[in-house]
């Protein structure tokens, strides 16, 4: 269901992307190719999310501004993760991390943070992957961060894949430290 929705989105994205592209607004061009790269993720097409946000990632790196990029390199990180390329995901994400800091876009901060655990958890690094969420929820407690990060699908589903591979009273503790 969720991907028939995103069905206008791409279109509507894909058009975007031709329009921009007769025009010298390579600002635009890199907002569009992202977000089509993001609806494009979303569907389940992941070559098509990596073209689309490595082209917009080419634009914006061009424009030199990490307000820019910040989603669209986190976008692309949750693109690598999901391709399996976990040294790409985490070279994207700190990248994501460093722009987000850099512009103080908490949110954005903390949903990198996020991403790096998921990236960890797949790794074999069950506990650096709590204690990272653990320090996700508590920054978000202590700044009032929105969206809450910690209500998103995927972290949800890396906290319960976290849980299962440890002990109630590890899993505790790693959590709060």
């Amino acid at each position: 269901a969720y991907a028939a929705q995103t069905e206008p989105q791409n279109l509507a994205f894909a058009r975007a992307v031709s329009y921009f592209r007769l025009t010298d607004r390579i600002d635009f061009l890199a907002s569009a190719l992202a977000n089509l790269g993001h609806a494009r993720s979303l569907e389940g097409d992941l070559r098509g999310a990596r073209e689309a946000l490595d082209e917009g990632l080419t634009y914006q790196r061009q424009i030199d501004d990490p307000t820019w990029s910040t989603g669209t390199l986190l976008w692309r990180g949750r693109v690598a993760r999901a391709e399996g390329n976990q040294q790409m995901a985490v070279q994207v994400l700190t990248e994501g991390l460093m722009a987000a800091q850099a512009v103080h876009f908490e949110s954005a901060a903390l949903e990198a943070v996020a991403e790096l655990a998921g990236v960890a958890l797949d790794l074999g690094q069950v506990l650096r992957a709590v204690r990272s969420l653990g320090a996700v929820a508590a920054r978000q407690d202590a700044t009032n961060a929105f969206p809450d990060i910690m209500t998103d699908a995927a972290v949800r589903q890396t906290m319960a894949e976290a849980q299962e591979q440890l002990t109630r009273e590890s899993f505790t503790t790693a959590l709060h430290e």
